[in-house]
């Protein structure tokens, strides 16, 4: 099978007709970017194949665009030596035809189409399990899964080219059962977990192994009990020593007396420091009283110098807002002219749009009638043929149900044939006419079968009676002859034909109907694609528009040309956005001086009311000066008094230790005493764990803990001998297993000798000396490369994709070597591999193109340039 051509309508992404022509049959490629429709083209092509045409399922409602539509789907593809086209429409209208473009006639229709189509790609029937050849994006990071209709397809072809060896086959499954079972008896088959008398044994060396290990630890408890004792008795005797006794006490004494002299000192600090934040309260109140009285004094003086100076600004405020004030009332006036223009001029381009859109109303409404008249008519023809083929009886089922039935007889009559005598009559010169049948003269060379017994009379000689034999068979097919007879009239009568060749003839006159009607609906649908009334709509719609109101138009003589009328409208608009930007400016600054002028005005009673505010607040004239000298002593007083408090405070801080002293200071003491306390303390408790031990140890004496533990070795090392010698045994009967699986491996190894004979010097190419390993069900289990296996699932995304493609490969060069060549489709393959790599991997597929078809559609336009082929593009289909 090899793909020519893909066409679709109304699926998925495209809603109008698209096309890819001219596929060679050998390496195709399809470049385009993201959201071309590749993937689209692809489902598309695998529903065509796969789904029938009544299919109502979700998947088929999911095919419809968003706007709505019947799917359409048609490929032409070549198999068995011709070129054929299978097209099916979904959804609405659903019809499946089979096309025979070799021999230019209808193969099939329907579901018989569907499966015949089937039959010529090679599925026999089966409609699933296409996964082999349609690979779909993500579709080749997952493992070869086929379907079981694949399996059996791939089987049948490795099975022609090799003998299945399964001489002894039968004895090993025995052999392997007996070992399972043996095995089964001392291990489980899931986790090898033991069981019977191997894990009671087990059970029993582990319940020795803990008594053991626990009498073990009572004897190492005994020995730590008396070294703890002897370190007990040691630092009993240290605790009680008089002269470290005396040590701490000393320390203990000289720690309280420095803490007491640390503490008042402190004290006396305190004390200092109040004084000077008392000095430093009245040195701030009175520089404040003396910057206050100072401030006053010069802000006194700028607020009579600026009140001054405000005069002269007013005046030259008040003459810019008189003449901004001339200047936007000359803008206005000019403003207002421009607008009346403007409106004048867009009354006549109005008047101009409408004259215009009347007449191209009316070469529209032209064409539109023209259609309209083209698609009534192919609309009553087509009323007419369905009309003609609704009256007409003959049918493509009806046919093909006699051509059954006709073929049916001809086999029985031939049967019964076979199975009567047969009588050859030759006559010897003279002899011609002298052998009668039922009283009539028989020719020479007549040829005669009997269904019953004949009776030959040869004129003075005698007679010879030939009876056929009996036979049920005979019977039986005379019986299915006389219903097969029935059937066939009653389909002949109910076509209304005498014979099959006149019910031949009236089908393809029926056929040549129904391709005139679907030429008919075709011009329909051209002419008026959204229906007839929406065409009658637009013809009505047409015709009001090219009436049109006269009055609104005038005189049209009158009016100028367009281009004229609309370069006039926009000088005036660009002189009139001129104006009244012009007046915005104005109208801008205008309030912008009042604005100033007001903020002019309200400064200067701003500084009038301050300048009152501060004569009120501060003394006469006249003794203002007296007054800053008298605050300017005080502060210089207040000044030495903080100095005085700073030393003071400088001195008892020298002597007063800081926090982080003072509580070093109490830490030490507090350590010191609780050194005096724990050392009482540990003594009582040393003395308490003292008299427990020797108890302790008393007792050890008297348990025999030596001869407990050396009792209970000699049991564990029995136990572990036996537990040895069922794992001995379990190892004999694991070996014969993996002796087994080797064996069963070479079998599987002969078996698969046909797929890796292909896959070989693809995998060779892109990893060199490397080895791919299948399961059971022709689906890769793992690679093998310097003797290392690596299982698929662990190997990157790149090799494993890779290795898909090549296995993919390997399985359709199967086929086509098995004469079922199969196209191989690859939706944005290799996106994970290298520079490198994809260019040997291009090279694979230039070489699998030589065997079998190989289409690829890809996003990456660029790297794919380099892999060749035959390029394809989307083009417009006339459907």
């Amino acid at each position: 099978m090899r793909i020519r051509a893909i066409r679709l309508r109304e699926l998925g992404c495209f809603s109008d007709p698209i096309a890819l022509e001219g596929l060679s049959g050998g390496l195709d490629v399809l470049a385009g970017p993201n959201e071309l429709g590749k993937s689209t083209i692809l489902t598309a092509l695998r529903t065509l194949f796969t789904v029938r045409h009544s299919a109502q399922s979700r998947f088929v409602e999911s095919l419809r665009p968003y706007g709505g539509g019947a799917p359409l789907v048609e490929a032409d593809f070549e198999a068995e030596g011709k070129l054929w086209r299978l097209r099916k429409q979904y959804l609405n209208e659903r019809q499946t035809v089979l096309t025979d473009l070799t021999a230019g006639q209808v193969a099939a229709r329907g579901d018989e189409a569907h499966m015949r189509a089937l039959e010529l790609i090679g599925r026999n029937g089966e409609e699933h399990g296409l996964g082999l050849i349609w690979l779909e994006q993500g579709a080749l990071l997952e493992p070869a899964r086929l379907a079981e209709g694949e399996r059996s397809l791939l089987g049948q072809v490795i099975e022609r080219e090799i003998a299945t060896a399964s001489a002894g086959g039968h004895e090993l499954r025995a052999i392997r059962a007996r070992i399972l079972q043996q095995r089964r008896e001392i291990v489980t088959d899931q986790r090898s977990l033991p069981r019977g008398a191997f894990a009671e044994i087990i059970a029993n060396r582990n319940e020795a192994e803990r008594e053991l290990e626990a009498a073990r630890i009572q004897a190492r408890a005994a020995a730590d009990r008396l070294a703890q004792a002897e370190v007990l008795r040691n630092r009993r005797t240290n605790l009680k020593n008089p002269s470290v006794i005396s040590a701490r006490q000393e320390r203990v004494a000289k720690l309280k007396r420095s803490h007491e002299e640390a503490l008042a000192a402190r004290q006396q600090l305190k004390i200092a420091e109040a004084k000077v934040e008392a000095c430093a309260s009245r040195e701030a109140e009175a520089r404040r009283a003396h910057d206050y009285l100072a401030r006053s004094l010069a802000a006194v003086a700028e607020l009579e110098a600026a009140l001054s100076a405000s005069d002269v600004q007013r005046r030259a405020l008040e003459v810019k807002q008189e003449a901004l004030s001339r200047g936007l009332d000359e803008a206005r006036e000019q403003r207002d002219e421009l607008r009346r223009e403007l409106e004048r001029e867009r009354q006549q381009l109005q008047a101009r749009l409408e004259l215009d859109r009347r007449r191209e109303a009316a070469v529209r409404l032209a064409e539109a009638s023209t259609r309209l008249a083209e698609a009534r008519s192919a609309s009553q023809r087509v009323d007419e043929l369905r009309h003609l083929l609704a009256a007409d009886k003959v049918t493509e089922e009806r046919v093909s149900a006699a051509a059954r039935e006709a073929a049916s007889i001809a086999t029985l009559e031939a049967r019964i044939s076979a199975q009567l005598p047969k009588v050859r009559i030759h006559y010897e010169p003279g002899g011609f006419g002298k052998i009668l049948a039922d009283g009539r003269p028989l020719p020479d060379g007549a040829l005669l079968t009997p269904s019953r017994p004949l009776a030959l009379h040869i004129e003075g000689v005698g007679t010879i009676t030939v009876d056929p034999a009996v036979s049920e068979s005979i019977e039986e097919d005379e019986a299915d002859l006389a219903a097969h007879r029935s059937v066939l009239a009653d389909l002949l009568a109910g076509m209304g034909v005498g014979d099959l060749d006149e019910a031949r003839k009236r089908l393809a006159e029926r056929q040549r109907l129904e391709r005139e009607l679907e030429q008919a609906a075709d011009r329909v649908e051209t002419r008026a694609p959204h229906g007839l009334e929406r065409l009658v709509q637009e013809v009505e719609r047409l015709t009001e528009l090219a009436k049109g109101d006269e009055s609104s138009v005038g005189d049209a003589d009158d009016l100028p040309d367009r281009p004229a009328l609309e370069a006039a409208a926009e000088r005036l608009e660009c002189e009139l956005r001129k104006a009244e930007a012009g007046l915005e400016r104005l109208i801008q600054q205008q309030s912008e001086a009042r604005e100033e002028l007001a903020r002019h005005a309200a400064e200067s009673r701003a500084r009038g009311e301050r300048l009152a505010a501060l004569n009120s607040e501060l003394p006469p004239a006249d003794q203002r000066s007296e007054r800053l000298t008298a605050a300017g002593a005080a502060l210089a007083a207040a000044l030495e008094a903080v100095n005085e408090a700073v030393r003071e405070r400088t001195a008892w801080r020298e002597k007063a230790p800081d926090d982080a002293q003072l509580r070093a200071l109490e830490a030490e003491l507090a350590e010191a005493q609780r050194q005096e306390q724990n050392a009482a303390e540990e003594l009582a408790k040393v003395e308490r764990e003292l008299a427990v031990l020797e108890r302790d140890i008393e007792r050890d004496s008297q348990d025999g803990l030596s001869s407990r533990v050396s009792e209970l070795e000699q049991q564990v090392a029995s136990y572990r001998e036996q537990v040895r010698q069922f794992e001995r045994e379990l190892a004999a009967l694991n070996l014969l297993l993996e002796t087994l699986d080797e064996v069963e491996r070479q079998s599987r190894d002969r078996y698969f000798g046909p797929v890796v004979q292909r896959l070989k010097p693809y995998v060779h190419l892109i990893f060199p000396g490397a080895e791919v390993s299948f399961d059971q069900n022709l689906g890769v289990e793992a690679i093998v490369r310097r003797d290392v296996r690596e299982p698929l699932q662990a190997l990157s995304d790149g090799t494993q994709e890779q290795i898909s493609v090549l296995v993919r490969l390997a399985f359709a060069r199967l086929l086509a070597d098995a004469g079922r060549p199969t196209p191989l489709i690859l939706d944005d393959a290799l996106v994970y591999s290298d520079d490198q790599r994809i260019e040997t991997l291009f090279d694979v597929l230039r070489q699998a193109a030589a065997s079998h078809q190989v289409i690829v559609f890809t996003c990456r336009s660029r790297t794919f340039d380099q892999l060749g082929g035959t390029r394809l593009k989307l083009e417009r289909w006339a459907a």
